[in-house]
């Protein structure tokens, strides 16, 4: 567990303005979203996806066009790649050193060993056959060398120029940076070699304890496969002196490594930018992709760059099965803020963001991984949403899975996931805020938030499970919140503050009408069952509907710990809107809410339920249980506040049913401002006093 921090007492006005913020949270932050999606249309259309970012592979380019048109279900994402024996099975019938093409090229050497001892050039030539090539210091140089069946002993040595091209993807043995002239302990830019490295060879493998140096954003693309075991190296950036962090509209498209259309698997190594790059690594139409043991860290776009931040940007297209990324770590990945949320891509960073541009199946695993301290005005651990350009993305249909499973986010500064798209699996993850107050009003939003981009359409299949989300130190981060959703489910998950603050809250349905009549879309389907929430209150935002039932909201735990003034009114369930909450029937039932009063909060606190300038109407709720304890006096209406503002109502269409107050009697345990008749059955405070209404 993390060490709690105390959190200083706010002057009440300061308080008052930031509550009001609050309650509108998820308004503002559709209008933010909306901006920002905007901005990022423009981007998009402001350069081609093929176009080159610094310099660029297309050796063998496979040019694949994303036209399979397969739909069926997934079993998961590919297995781990099998390591290859890489045998020799090259007869060696003796042994040579070639000092020049005609050398290498004679068939008097086939299946010989050929000691790579001089330099010389082999443009456009053929090996000998099946012959065995010794890395000793010499270097072959040229273009379209045909090696014939030859198979490279694995040294980290030269033997090849770092501009060399093979006919075909060179498979039989792992290559290594060295042997296309990168030095692992020196200062000297290792891009070209790093590039060829990637271009020509399936496999490769780095030197354990080397640093490769990489100034360069470049681009790979062709077909087949790239299995790059890292062996504990390094690719490192020195300087931004060429990479893009100008005014360009173009910046977004050139990342240090871009891999497109391949099958791209990296494992035990190291990507450190240095803050000195800002942007990592670019997953563009692949088929597969595999990491494991994979460090992305320090990623930061400058101030004044057209560029976000990010560690790891996946866009999927037809072509796609599907990829995992286990046992890594993205840190510390961020852009300089201008304090302005709306003003994209200025302040954002990304640590991984996952488009999708096809309905296809495919299954995508994020395991047993650390995400920590994504800064910016826009950070975010995940990004998940429908590619643009895509308009085919149907929520109720896509087969595109990701699951995310045991990881850690930790001080993603905005939100550690954000999912904007269908099929996502959120299971048995620890996240935590940052300890610092949010930068700018509005800065900080829900830690997971679930919710369309195009919220017409309501998105399906977002389950979290299992999980813990805190909020801690001077955060301001909502733990949770959902809208325009169906299929989904929220189920013994840990909600936990280290102490309330009118920002925490755990959130359903939307702030604005930004969805129009599908605003606040929560239907039966939306499942909220044994979850415990601590030092959250339960924000029932303005617009909540559904056209079959309201959500399931059953045997959850409400633990609230009352040890400062809020500033405003509030409760265990909270409404402050002027819209009534009477478009179908809700229900809240199972919930033991446990009350810590610490210090006295008068008529500030509604118990159960506050509702402040909105009529309650069509809402049931039955055995609640609402218990007292703590060393402060009661508040005045310890089971519900029904309107802090004149004339709000609560009529006969809602139903209180088997409900106890413990710690206080419940004569006149309901305080309301207008009128309140609801239908109590069965609901007592101490003493076996009934359940009764008051005017406030």
């Amino acid at each position: 567990m993390k060490k709690l921090h105390t959190h200083l007492p706010t002057m009440f006005l300061i308080v008052l303005f930031m509550f009001t913020f609050s309650s509108c949270e998820k308004d503002s932050d559709l209008f933010y979203e909306a901006i920002i999606e905007q901005e990022e249309e423009i981007e998009e259309q402001s350069g081609s996806e093929d176009e080159n970012s610094g310099s660029e592979d297309t050796n063998n380019d496979g040019n694949n066009d994303n036209t399979d048109d397969g739909d069926g279900d997934s079993d998961g994402p590919p297995p781990p790649p099998e390591d290859p024996d890489f045998e020799n099975t090259n007869k060696i019938s003796g042994v040579y050193y070639p000092e020049s093409a005609a050398d290498i090229s004679n068939p008097d050497y086939a299946e010989f060993k050929a000691v790579i001892t001089n330099s010389f050039d082999c443009s456009g030539c053929t090996f000998s056959e099946n012959q065995t090539i010794e890395p000793a210091g010499g270097i072959i140089s040229g273009r379209n060398i045909n090696l014939n069946g030859a198979f490279i002993e694995t040294a980290y040595k030269p033997v090849f120029s770092p501009d060399v091209t093979f006919t075909q993807i060179y498979d039989k043995s792992r290559l290594t940076p060295e042997n296309f002239g990168a030095d692992g302990g020196d200062s000297t830019a290792d891009d070209e070699a790093l590039s060829t490295l990637i271009g020509q060879s399936q496999y490769a493998l780095g030197q354990t304890g080397s640093t490769y140096i990489k100034n360069l954003e470049t681009r790979h693309s062709r077909s087949g496969t790239f299995n790059w075991n890292m062996n504990g190296a390094l690719v490192r950036t020195t300087s931004s002196a060429s990479l893009s962090h100008g005014s360009s509209t173009d910046n977004q498209h050139k990342y240090m490594f871009e891999f497109a259309n391949m099958n791209v698997e990296i494992t035990n190594g190291t990507f450190n930018g240095q803050n000195l790059a800002s942007r990592a690594i670019y997953l563009n139409g692949i088929t597969s992709y595999y990491f494991d043991n994979v460090v992305i860290q320090n990623y930061l776009s400058p101030g004044g760059a057209y560029a976000r931040g990010t560690g790891l940007k996946i866009d999927i297209s037809n072509n796609f099965v599907g990829g995992s990324f286990l046992n890594g770590v993205i840190e510390n990945i961020g852009a300089t803020s201008d304090n302005n949320a709306n003003n994209s891509p200025f302040g954002v960073s990304k640590a991984i963001s996952l488009n999708v541009g096809t309905n296809n199946a495919s299954e995508q695993l994020i395991q047993n991984t650390r995400i920590e301290n994504i800064y910016g005005d826009d950070a975010e651990g995940f990004y998940y949403r429908s590619k643009y350009g895509f308009g085919g993305y149907d929520h109720e249909t896509n087969k595109a899975n990701i699951t995310f499973n045991n990881n850690e986010f930790i001080a993603c500064q905005r939100r550690a996931l954000k999912v904007n798209a269908s099929n996502c699996q959120i299971t048995n993850n620890y996240i935590e805020s940052a300890t610092n107050d949010w930068i700018f009003s509005g800065a900080q939003a829900a830690l997971l938030h679930i919710f369309p981009l195009s919220p017409q359409r309501p998105l399906h299949n977002v389950n979290v499970i299992g999980n813990t989300i805190r909020t801690i130190g001077e955060a301001r981060n909502p733990a949770f919140g959902i809208t325009e959703a169906m299929n989904c489910r929220i189920e013994n998950n840990v909600f936990e503050a280290d102490h309330i603050m009118l920002q925490r809250n755990v959130a359903f349905g939307n702030g604005s009408n930004s969805a129009g009549s599908n605003s606040g879309f929560l239907d039966k389907s939306i499942v909220f069952i044994n979850n415990t929430i601590t030092n959250y209150f339960i924000l029932l935002n303005k617009y909540m509907i559904s056209s079959n039932g309201g959500m399931t909201f059953e045997n959850n735990t409400i633990n609230l710990d009352i040890d400062r003034g809020m500033g405003s009114s509030w409760g265990a369930f909270r409404r402050s809107y002027p819209s009534p909450m009477d478009l179908n029937d809700f229900t809240f039932k199972n919930i033991t809410i446990n009350i810590n009063q610490k210090v006295s909060t008068g008529g500030s606190f509604g118990g159960v339920l506050c509702s402040e300038d909105s009529d309650v109407l069509n809402t049931t709720f039955e055995n609640v249980d609402i218990n007292y304890t703590g060393t402060a006096g009661l508040p005045t209406y310890p089971f519900m506040i029904i309107g802090t503002n004149p004339g709000i109502t609560m009529n006969n269409t809602n139903r209180i049913i088997d409900c106890d107050v413990s710690g206080a009697v419940g004569t006149g345990a309901i305080g309301y401002t207008g009128s309140a008749n609801p239908v109590i059955t069965n609901s007592f405070g101490d003493g076996g006093t009934t359940l009764t209404t008051t005017p406030n």
